[in-house]
């Protein structure tokens, strides 16, 4: 189920469409996201890390990684196993890429008054994840981090070691 919801994502990025404000979304070449926690927990990679995300809001996506939790937040509350794999991807993925906690955002924080994401029922684990990440602890909640650009020569292989390091922190 979780492969067909990326692939289901993938259809749509690549696809121009109408967003339900009407405005219109042009086709991606790729998922929009890096990685993608599922309402289970499990962390899906998206994108490759060498590339810039997508997104329909207006801000400069050079140096960020994007991560998606799946749900509407405004309307649902993250699942316990969405908030544990967030944080143990997060704090991997700034341990890798040297991300300060101070850097750690949410989309509206990046775009603001262009959406509600992450949603006011995730907005509040932000400062937790911080904490996380500079505790360099796997044990928080949160929403994206903001690695140097991706295009730098050791990128090709931080989504592996970050998957690897996801893991591990899992099997703790």
């Amino acid at each position: 189920p979780n492969a067909q919801k990326l692939r289901n994502l993938q259809s749509f990025s690549q696809s121009a469409d109408t967003l339900g404000d009407g405005s219109a979304k042009v086709a991606w070449p790729d998922l929009p996201y890096h990685y993608y926690i599922a309402t289970d927990g499990v962390v899906l990679e998206g994108r490759d890390v060498r590339y810039e995300g997508e997104t329909n809001t207006d801000y400069p996506l050079t140096g960020h990684l994007q991560v998606v939790v799946e749900g509407n937040f405004e309307e649902t509350e993250p699942t316990a196993e969405q908030l544990a794999s967030l944080t143990r991807l997060v704090v991997a993925l700034a341990e890798q890429w040297d991300v300060p906690a101070a850097s750690i955002a949410g989309h509206g924080d990046r775009a603001p008054g262009q959406t509600v994401c992450p949603g006011e029922a995730l907005i509040p684990f932000l400062p937790t994840l911080r904490e996380a990440v500079a505790a360099g602890d796997g044990s928080g909640g949160g929403v994206s981090g903001t690695p140097p650009p991706p295009c730098r020569a050791h990128a090709p292989s931080a989504a592996a070691r970050a998957s690897r390091a996801c893991s591990r922190a899992r099997r703790r």
